[in-house]
């Protein structure tokens, strides 16, 4: 693995400029730097001022726009897609819905949990409230093996996991 892998971030949309403008924040206080990012907006009424949202961000975003409500699933497929066949291909993508929160050390906490060979990182997920009071905390017991099923039963590329 290179010292300073790009990671690639997808971000799913809909119809929530605020909560879009507010992920991007958390992106912009990213203690790692070396990050892409592609905003997929799945077919908001408000597609016009998502794209407004992403040029005024200080980094580049790439903004694709489902033609049509495809869902959670579709758009974080849509953006690994972006992704796979991108100039700029990352070493490692991961899920930021709008109105998920993220601590400033999630891409480095993250990026020291990667090992060579390893496919994908999970952990302990907690719902919290608008405080991040922890709500309930769900243990990730999901094996590679069920991963990879879903994978194949739900055709998605991965088991996506909550932030």
């Amino acid at each position: 693995m290179t010292s300073n892998p790009l990671i690639g971030i997808v971000v799913c949309t809909h119809n929530n400029p605020v909560l879009l403008k507010n992920a991007l924040k958390l992106i912009e206080s990213q203690t790692y730097k070396d990050y892409a990012v592609a905003v997929v907006d799945d077919h908001s009424t408000c597609s016009d001022e998502n794209r407004r949202i992403c040029n005024s961000f200080q980094g580049t975003i790439e903004y694709i726009c489902n033609t049509t409500n495809g869902g959670i699933a579709w758009t974080r497929n849509e953006g690994i897609k972006h992704f796979m066949y991108s100039q700029k291909r990352p070493s490692f993508i991961c899920m930021l819905d709008d109105d998920d929160y993220w601590p400033k050390d999630r891409l480095s906490t993250g990026l020291n949990a990667m090992e060579q060979g390893v496919g994908m990182s999970y952990g302990i997920q907690y719902m919290a409230d608008r405080s991040l009071r922890p709500i309930v905390k769900y243990p990730c017991n999901v094996s590679y093996r069920r991963a990879i099923a879903h994978a194949l039963f739900f055709g998605e590329f991965f088991f996506p996991a909550k932030t």
